[in-house]
């Protein structure tokens, strides 16, 4: 508190390169024998039945992958309530999905971490300003 202790490091693992919706599915049918449109047709059919389940509130868990839940958020338009307060409380339409959280699958965190050789990277540090 009040600047006196020790500064944390927080770690990240650099991003090396970004794949997109092509080439996962490329490296994904490289080696399997599986045809790209095969693939195609079960990523976009799990991305409309995640939002179909999701939508109906319903958390979803994918054995090795891991767990699906929305979060709901205030429009941006709108105020937050609080929990003391005598204001006039949020209706539905103040609400929307504003978010997806996931939670990594066990098995998968072992997985990445069996392939995974980490190295101490360069150090950066995150300035704040005095201003803010």
């Amino acid at each position: 508190m009040a600047g006196t202790g020790e500064k944390k490091a927080y770690y990240r693992m650099k991003t090396e390169h970004h794949f997109d919706t092509e080439k996962f599915v490329k490296w994904m049918t490289r080696f399997s024998g599986m045809k790209r449109g095969e693939v195609m047709k079960v990523l976009l059919e799990a991305s409309d039945t995640l939002a179909e389940l999701l939508a109906m509130g319903i958390s979803v868990q994918i054995e090795g992958i891991g767990t699906f839940r929305a979060t709901v958020g205030v429009k941006k338009d709108k105020e937050m309530d609080t929990l003391d307060g005598d204001e006039q409380k949020r209706n539905a339409m103040s609400l929307h999905i504003d978010g997806v959280n996931f939670r990594a699958d066990k098995e998968l965190l072992k997985d990445i971490n069996r392939r995974c050789d980490l190295k101490r990277g360069g150090e950066r540090r995150l300035r704040k300003s005095p201003y803010t």
